[in-house]
């Protein structure tokens, strides 16, 4: 064999593997983004059952439904992010929705302190099923978010290898970013029977 066919074979060697290397890229991009979604959903739901807690005839005073109506709207309320958008605007409603967020988790928290609180709200007409799919729904937050922080770590250890950088093979995805709120479930629900 030549030089010119080492130089071939060379080549597609690398192409490959550089094409690979993309698409190993991408595909975590999209992890990222799919795992957001879900955590997104799941807080959605959170929210919705939280505005039917505070709607709830309950041992709740009225300043604190007022407080977690308020907080659960305001989490609800946060649209999808429009792709049009540039990433500053991006990145102001994202922290516009993690503020809002970590607010209902505490307003939720101080509502069902313990599991006394909990079982007040069961014993309520409709309130043991609200109570079953709020318990379920912080737990799936909680593990939302887990699944999401590991799609982002993995993505960004991907990106800041030197090959990635220097060639710029993650194009013009933006860096992903950790969702840094409290999503903890209310200690209400954390000693209650499986």
């Amino acid at each position: 064999m030549n030089w010119s066919t080492w130089a071939l074979l060379a080549a597609v060697i690398i192409g490959v593997y550089l094409s690979q290397l993309a698409g190993r890229l991408d595909r975590l991009h999209i992890r990222v983004d799919r795992a957001e979604a879900a955590l997104r959903a799941q807080l959605l739901r959170r929210a919705s059952e939280a505005i039917e807690l505070a709607a709830m005839d309950g041992p709740l005073d009225p300043a604190a439904r007022i407080t977690i109506d308020g907080f659960a709207h305001a989490a609800r309320d946060f649209g999808e992010t429009d792709l049009e958008k540039d990433h500053r605007a991006q990145r102001l409603e994202q922290a516009g929705r993690n503020e809002a967020e970590g607010e209902l988790t505490q307003a939720l928290q101080a509502a069902l302190p313990d599991e006394q609180s909990v079982m007040e709200y069961a014993a309520i007409g409709g309130g043991s099923e609200l109570m079953e799919e709020l318990d379920s729904t912080t737990r799936r937050v909680e593990l939302a978010k887990g699944f999401h922080a590991d799609a982002v770590a993995q993505c960004q250890k991907m990106r800041r290898r030197a090959i990635v950088r220097f060639l710029h093979l993650q194009g013009r995805a933006p860096w992903p970013e950790f969702i840094d709120i409290n999503l903890a479930q209310p200690t209400g629900f954390a000693h209650r029977s499986r």
